[in-house]
């Protein structure tokens, strides 16, 4: 195998620019770099601006495993998650069909509500709390205005991820 870089002149430096394979057998490939400012353009984050949470809870190992079960069972089916209160609980609703559908009891003796049809995305949901099983503390924040927040601390660093949610 060979490789080769190639670097250009980019804001008064030299910079990768390329990367050039080519195998004994013929094969040859390209990669070609994108610059910062262009990658820094297209990555355009909005700025969130807040909202007030309607409802926090604390999830359980035991609440990520049930979610996490229902996802491998629907999830091929159902990428979106629904989360509505009924008294004191919250629900995670999975499918929505006449057949293909799960109710996740996943909090009790919340305060505050969801009301609505918000969904949010159910494998990058469970990504982000898997990484709780490492972390001190982890809580999660829905907003019936279409987010949810989910923060996770460690010794070294807090993280905060937010989700829009989806209409259904």
């Amino acid at each position: 195998m060979f490789l080769r870089l190639i670097k250009e002149q980019r804001g008064g430096e030299d910079v990768p620019a390329e990367v050039s394979f080519k195998s004994p057998d013929g094969h040859k490939a390209s990669y070609r770099f994108m610059s910062g400012d262009v990658a820094d353009e297209q990555i355009k984050v909005p700025l969130f601006k807040g909202v007030e949470w309607d409802v926090v809870i604390t999830p359980t190992e035991e609440n990520m495993k049930d979610l996490s079960y229902f996802n491998n069972v629907l999830g091929s089916f159902e990428p979106v998650f629904t989360a509505k209160t009924d008294g004191g609980d919250l629900l995670f609703y999975i499918g929505s069909g006449a057949t293909d559908r799960a109710t996740v009891p996943f909090a009790s003796g919340v305060s505050g509500s969801l009301t609505g049809s918000l969904s949010w995305p159910l494998v990058e949901t469970l990504a982000i709390l898997k990484l709780a099983t490492k972390a001190d503390d982890c809580t999660m924040s829905f907003s019936s205005k279409g987010a949810l927040k989910i923060e996770l601390g460690t010794e070294l660093a807090k993280y905060e991820y937010i989700l829009p949610a989806r209409t259904r």
